[in-house]
C-alpha cells in the first residue's frame, strides 16, 4: 500500500506531525472523534488538503503533491447515502461520468463501502468506518467518511460553457 510509505520530516514540530500525509482519513477521523466526544449530536465536515506521494517525483525530483478532499459525517440524519449523494452532486456539477463499485479498504466496513471510478480511474472512496477503527479513535457512533482525488476529478471534468460578459 503506497499510503504506508510516508516522507519523514527532519525537524517536526511534534511526533504527530513527523510524517507528510499520504491520506486525509486519519485527520478527518480525529476531528469527527473530537466533535463526537464534545457532545455534538451531528456533524458534516470536509477538508481540502495535500497528499504527498513518495513513489512519484516531479521533473525537479521533488515528491509529488496531489490535492484531495475528505468528507465525514455522523448523527441521526446521516448515513452512507447522505455522504454518497454529496459526492454524486459534486460529480454531476463537474460533468464527470462515473461508475460505482465495492471497495476494499481496511479502515472501512466490508460491504458498506464503495469506490467511485471515472473511465476506470479511481476518483473517490467512501463508506462506513469499521468498528475496529471507531474503537481506536474512541468514537461511540456510526460514522461515514470519504476521500476524493481532486486531480483525477479535474482531469475528467467537463469545461464550463462559454462565459459572456454582463451588459453595462
Amino acid at each position: 500500500d503506497p499510503r504506508l510509505k510516508a516522507l519523514r520530516i527532519r525537524n517536526p514540530l511534534g511526533e504527530d506531525t513527523a510524517l507528510m500525509r499520504t491520506t486525509l482519513m486519519p485527520d478527518m477521523l480525529k476531528v469527527l472523534s473530537l466533535n463526537m466526544n464534545h457532545g455534538n449530536q451531528e456533524a458534516r465536515l470536509y477538508e481540502f488538503g495535500t497528499l504527498f506521494d513518495v513513489s512519484t517525483r516531479t521533473q525537479e525530483g521533488l515528491v509529488a503533491e496531489r490535492p484531495a478532499l475528505s468528507m465525514g459525517c455522523y448523527g441521526n440524519q446521516q448515513d452512507f447515502y447522505s455522504l454518497r449523494d454529496a459526492l454524486l452532486t459534486l460529480l454531476s456539477q463537474t460533468g464527470v461520468p462515473f461508475t460505482i463499485q465495492t471497495a476494499q479498504e481496511p479502515f472501512l466496513h466490508p460491504g458498506r463501502s464503495a469506490m467511485i471510478l471515472s473511465q476506470d480511474q479511481p476518483i473517490a472512496v467512501l463508506g462506513e468506518v469499521h468498528t475496529d477503527t471507531l474503537e481506536v479513535y474512541d468514537m461511540p457512533e456510526r460514522t461515514w467518511i470519504a476521500q476524493v482525488d481532486l486531480e483525477a476529478l479535474w482531469a475528467q471534468a467537463s469545461p464550463l460553457d462559454r462565459v459572456q460578459d454582463l451588459p453595462r
